[in-house]
């Protein structure tokens, strides 16, 4: 050690992960929602696909575009997998 340098051993770290980077960075709404969603990208991220699986986990519906119209879904908990080029992030969904 030297003498006149002083250490901190309580050291924070500011970095993001990839997954807060996406979860600030992406939105879905309304939720709940009753006709349609909409995904909201920011900070140049591509959005590659949008899933939306049922509670028991088979997928429901599939598309690249950002609103999605789920009327025809039944009422219930829905889970969106947001596939974009940074990543993936899941999200619940609530169906009116």
């Amino acid at each position: 050690k030297d003498a006149l340098a002083s250490y901190n051993t309580s050291c924070q770290t500011a970095a993001l992960s990839v997954d807060n980077i996406l979860e600030h960075n992406i939105s879905v709404y309304p939720n709940p929602a009753q006709t349609f969603v909409q995904v909201s990208l920011t900070n140049g991220l591509e959005l590659k696909s949008l899933e939306i699986y049922n509670i028991v986990g088979k997928r429901v519906y599939k598309t690249r575009e950002s609103r999605v119209i789920i009327e025809s879904l039944s009422k219930g908990i829905y889970f969106v997998r947001i596939n974009t080029d940074k990543g993936f992030i899941n999200t619940k969904l609530i169906k009116k």
